[in-house]
C-alpha cells in the first residue's frame, strides 16, 4: 500500500510557497514532501529512463556524468534523534542537467521515498521512511533516475519585407534590418537591403523577436521598425518595415567646422580664422574667425566639393585638419575638425649686432707730371716776330716760328767746338779751317 505524508522533522527543508532554491536547482511552484512507497521501487517503475543505483552507500560523495545527467550526491549521518542510525540520509546533492525530469529514490527499511523535480523534490536531508521509533533507518540503496534530455525545438524564421514609398524615393539607398532575441535577450542579428526588396533571418529558436531598422535619416518616415514577432518551431513568421521618402524642404547643405586646441599651456583666447573655399572648380573663400576650441557652421552651401582650411595660426602651432575635403548634399551636414597643437616656442636671448668694419680709403695715384717743353732763343723769338696783315701775315708768322724753332734744335744737337784759342765762332760752326 503506498502511503503519502508531509513531514517537518528537525533539520528538514523550510517549505515556501513560491520559489525554493536549493542545491543550485530552482524548482517553482510549492515544494512537498517526498513519496513514500512500500517495498523496493525501481526507476522504470516510476517511468525513468536511465538509471544511476548505489548499494549500501557509505559516507562519501557518489557523481555521475551521462546522458545529459551531470550531479553529485553525498551520503552520510544526519541526526533526527538522540542516537541516529549511520548512514541515514542523502546530506547533500548538486544537480546539472537539461533532462526532461529526474527523481531520488532513497531505500532503507521497509520501504522507500520518492523525491521528485516537478515539485516534491526537497532541499536536503533526503531519506527513506521512519521507522516506528521514528528514526530514519540506515540507506540500504538510493537511485538517480532521469529521462533523456529533451530535444530542442526545429528552429524558425522570420521573413522581412522592406518598403519605400514616396514620390522621388531613393532606389539604392541601403537600410540596415536588425533582429532582437529570442527574449528575454536582446542580442542582434542585422543585415543591410538596397531598395525595396526582402530578406530572411534562418535558424531562429522559438521565441518572441523584435524587428529595428537603424535610423535610415531625417528625410524618412519608418513604420514596423520595433514591431514584436512570434517564432514557433519549422514555421515562417512575417514582418514588414515601410520608410516613406519624404523630400528635403532645404536646397542648401552647411559644414560644421570643430576647432580643437589641445597642448601643455595652449592659450584659451587666441583667435582662429576658418575657411572654406568651393564648391570646387570654384576657388571662392568665405573665412570667419572664432576664439579657443568652439564650432563654426557655414550655412546655405550649394551641393559640391568644398575645402576646409585654417589661416596661419603662427609657429606656436601645429595645425591638422581632418576630412579637408568634404561633400556638401541638400539638406545634410557635412562635418571637419581643425585642431591645433600648441607648441611653445623657447625664448633665446637677443642677437647683439656686429660693430661694421669702415673699409680703408683706397690710396689715389700720383697723376704723373706733364714734361716742360724747352724754352725757344729770346734771339730767335724776336726775331721771328713779324707783324700780322691778315690770314697771310698769320701764316707768315707761324712759318718763320717753325724755322727758328728748327734752327734751334739743329744748334742744340750738334757737338760743341773745343774752345781752342784763334778759332773763330764761325769756324767753330762750319768746321772749316
Amino acid at each position: 500500500m503506498n502511503t503519502f505524508s508531509t513531514r517537518t522533522r528537525r533539520g528538514a527543508a523550510i517549505l515556501f510557497s513560491g520559489v525554493l532554491v536549493f542545491g543550485g536547482l530552482t524548482l517553482s511552484g510549492e515544494a512537498t514532501a517526498g513519496q513514500e512507497v512500500e517495498g523496493n521501487p525501481t526507476c522504470a517503475d516510476r517511468g525513468y529512463t536511465y538509471t544511476y543505483k548505489v548499494e549500501s552507500p557509505s559516507a562519501a560523495t557518489y557523481t555521475v556524468d551521462r546522458n545529459g545527467m551531470t550531479a553529485s550526491l553525498t551520503v552520510g549521518t544526519y541526526a533526527d534523534h538522540a542516537d541516529p542510525n549511520p548512514n541515514n540520509a542523502i546530506v547533500t546533492y548538486d544537480m546539472s542537467t537539461s533532462a526532461a525530469g529526474y527523481a531520488v529514490v532513497v531505500k532503507g527499511g521497509h520501504g522507500a521515498t520518492v523525491y521528485r523535480s516537478d515539485g516534491s523534490l526537497e532541499a536536503p536531508p533526503l531519506h527513506a521512511p521512519a521507522v516506528s521509533s521514528g528514526k530514519w533507518p540506515t540507506i540500504s540503496h538510493f537511485q538517480l533516475c532521469w529521462n533523456e534530455p529533451t530535444p530542442p525545438p526545429e528552429p524558425g524564421r522570420i521573413e522581412d519585407t522592406k518598403m519605400v514609398t514616396g514620390n522621388g524615393a531613393p532606389t539604392d539607398d541601403p537600410y540596415e534590418i536588425c533582429l532582437a532575441g529570442p527574449a528575454p535577450s536582446t542580442e542582434q542579428q542585422c543585415t543591410t537591403i538596397t531598395g525595396s526588396g526582402t530578406t530572411m533571418f534562418e535558424n531562429l529558436q522559438p521565441g518572441q523577436y523584435v524587428v529595428i531598422e537603424t535610423d535610415p535619416g531625417p528625410n524618412y518616415t519608418v513604420d514596423g521598425s520595433g514591431d514584436t514577432i512570434v517564432v514557433e518551431s519549422e514555421a515562417t513568421a512575417s514582418a514588414t518595415v515601410t520608410n516613406t521618402w519624404n523630400a528635403p524642404t532645404q536646397e542648401f547643405g552647411r559644414v560644421e567646422v570643430t576647432k580643437v586646441v589641445t597642448g601643455e599651456g595652449a592659450p584659451t583666447d587666441d583667435p582662429y580664422e576658418i575657411c572654406l573655399a568651393g564648391p570646387t572648380p570654384a576657388t571662392t573663400t568665405t573665412c570667419t574667425t572664432i576664439v579657443g576650441a568652439d564650432t563654426v557652421t557655414f550655412e546655405g552651401l550649394v551641393p559640391g566639393t568644398y575645402e576646409v582650411t585654417e589661416t596661419d595660426p603662427g609657429s606656436d602651432y601645429e595645425v591638422t585638419v581632418t576630412d579637408a575635403t568634404v561633400e556638401v548634399a541638400i539638406g545634410e551636414v557635412a562635418t571637419a575638425t581643425v585642431t591645433n597643437e600648441f607648441v611653445q616656442q623657447q625664448s633665446l636671448p637677443p642677437t647683439v649686432p656686429e660693430t661694421p668694419t669702415v673699409p680703408e680709403t683706397p690710396t689715389v695715384p700720383e697723376t704723373p707730371q706733364t714734361p716742360t717743353a724747352p724754352t725757344a732763343p729770346t734771339q730767335v723769338a724776336s726775331e721771328a716776330s713779324l707783324p700780322t696783315t691778315g690770314s697771310e701775315g698769320a701764316i707768315a708768322i707761324i712759318a718763320a716760328i717753325l724755322v727758328a724753332t728748327g734752327i734751334a734744335l739743329t744748334l742744340l744737337g750738334r757737338p760743341r767746338a773745343s774752345r781752342h784759342p784763334g778759332r773763330s765762332s764761325y769756324q767753330a760752326i762750319s768746321g772749316r779751317p
